[in-house]
């Protein structure tokens, strides 16, 4: 097998490996060394070109392990296509204009790459930040701190510029071991600068509040919806747990996405119910709920219910970024800030937080805590829950994921697990918690902005250097007489 084609096989394997659903961190990574290697062999450009469907392929197969029941397996190919295509372009530039650069430059040319389109692809799609190599560092605490200064993004091209250097010092090229040496610093700095960022948290002490996560034993997915009896006796259910919340010392109760369903008919009379549930418990509530807009074809509103403890409505909140297919209304604003006594609470539903701008946005606005009301799958749990800790981290709030067929999750404003749960795992139906009642300004949320802008100048300026050095050179004129000497 030629060399670049067995850096293909062994880079697919990676990812599918080291990719979602029971992910091996060091090979998502060591994945994009493996590809650089075989881009960079490959004897011309159009077999270079075969790294595009090589990629798509394994994403697409990475994305088929989290597809347990209820997902069609048409999302393998949704979510595996454009991922494996934007990887494939950042390694292609990497082959057409990496090689006009000197050993010690080309590896900024990848993770320029890669990382302008991972926030292409959060901005502007409705993937979000899945497949970002800033999620296989969710398990590296040091790594998670980092995120405070540079984000998730700029973690990921912390992780691209090292593979980059990787990939050039295995080529063994002229100035490869001066490139790997200054293309490793940035991890050194970010580990140390995550390290000192943690030992901090964890010495960090203040006023707490304690909040509860409230399972749902809702199992609606469509058609057939449930009736009205049915209805009410998830809402006795459901009752029941926020008052043990309540009684435990929960100040502040969260309960799933899709707790329960609410009809147009019934909206003011369940509105009422609550209301005189928070009252009589003295808990701030977040109830989410799906209400039907249609049936033939299905269409609903996906909405969570913010109840003040004194009974009034602080406001109702419509999910702004359903999953793609996911026939629910759009929201058209981001969630009211709600001034509590521990602290200004800000809101969004499970997958609005894929987005990192939706909760950078939380950060600008200074919230201290995020209500997230949320619902998975078996093949997502418990990676879907941790990312919420990188969105947490960046942004220094508190979050209180409560998540229906997955992992409840109450992390700090340094994204540090407070305490969790999965719905896979049985009893408890209620998981609670003690959160700081001030969240953390971070650098990140003030220059998250420069830091894009930086990243364009970046692109543009290796552009222009490549384009200038990739120019013929004009030969030197020989019909003018030499001048005396």
């Amino acid at each position: 097998m030629n060399r670049w084609w067995g850096a293909f096989a062994l880079a697919g394997l990676c990812v599918v490996i080291g990719e979602f659903r029971a992910g091996v961190a060091p090979l998502a990574w060591a994945a994009y060394v493996a590809w650089l290697v075989g881009v960079r062999a490959a004897p011309n450009d159009r077999r270079a070109l075969l790294v595009l469907p090589a990629a798509i392929l394994a994403f697409t197969v990475a994305t088929a392990k989290i597809l347990t029941a209820p997902m069609p397996l048409v999302f393998a190919l949704a979510y595996g296509l454009p991922i494996g295509l934007t990887r494939g372009l950042a390694l292609v530039a990497d082959r057409v204009v990496g090689k006009t650069l000197p050993a010690s430059v080309r590896p900024l040319v990848f993770a320029t790459a890669a990382s302008g389109l991972d926030i292409l692809q959060h901005t502007c799609t409705p993937l979000g930040s899945w497949g970002g190599l800033g999620n296989a560092f969710v398990h590296e605490p040091a790594l998670v701190q980092a995120t405070a200064f540079i984000g998730a993004d700029g973690l990921g091209f912390v992780g691209y510029l090292a593979a980059a250097s990787v990939a050039g010092l295995l080529e063994a090229q002229p100035g490869s071991r001066r490139a790997g040496a200054w293309a490793l610093l940035p991890i050194a700095v970010a580990y140390v600068a995550g390290a000192l960022r943690l030992g901090v948290a964890l010495e960090r002490t203040g006023e707490t509040v304690r909040v509860a996560a409230v399972d749902t034993d809702a199992t609606f997915a469509g058609h057939p919806l449930p009736s009205d009896s049915e209805v009410e006796a998830l809402d006795r259910v459901l009752t029941r747990r926020i008052a043990e919340a309540a009684a435990a010392g929960a100040r502040l109760v969260v309960t799933t996405e899709a707790s329960t369903l609410v009809r147009p008919a019934h909206l003011a009379a369940f509105e009422a119910r609550m209301r005189e549930l928070a009252r009589t418990e003295r808990v701030d509530l977040v109830v989410g709920y799906v209400m039907p807009t249609s049936t033939t074809p299905l269409h609903y509103a996906n909405r969570y219910l913010f109840v003040r403890a004194d009974g009034s409505i602080a406001h109702t909140y419509t999910k702004r970024q359903p999953v793609p297919l996911e026939p629910a209304e759009v929201g058209g604003r981001p969630s009211p800030v709600v001034q509590t006594p521990y602290g200004r609470v800000g809101g969004a539903i499970c997958y609005d937080y894929d987005a990192p701008d939706f909760a950078r946005d939380h950060g600008r606005r200074g919230v201290d805590l995020v209500v997230l009301p949320a619902s998975d799958w078996r093949g997502i749990d418990p990676l879907h829950a941790e990312m919420a800790t990188l969105r947490a981290a960046e942004n220094g709030h508190a979050v209180v994921r409560a998540t229906r067929f997955g992992r409840h999750l109450i992390a700090d404003g340094y994204g540090i697990v407070r305490a969790q749960h999965s719905h896979f795992e049985g009893a408890p139906t209620v998981l609670l918690a003690d959160v700081p009642t001030r969240g953390v300004r971070t650098v990140y949320t003030r220059i998250a902005g420069v830091l894009r802008l930086a990243l364009g100048v970046l692109a543009l300026g290796l552009l222009a250097l490549s384009a200038r050095r990739a120019r013929p050179r004009r030969p030197p004129d020989t019909t003018r007489p030499a001048s005396a000497g």
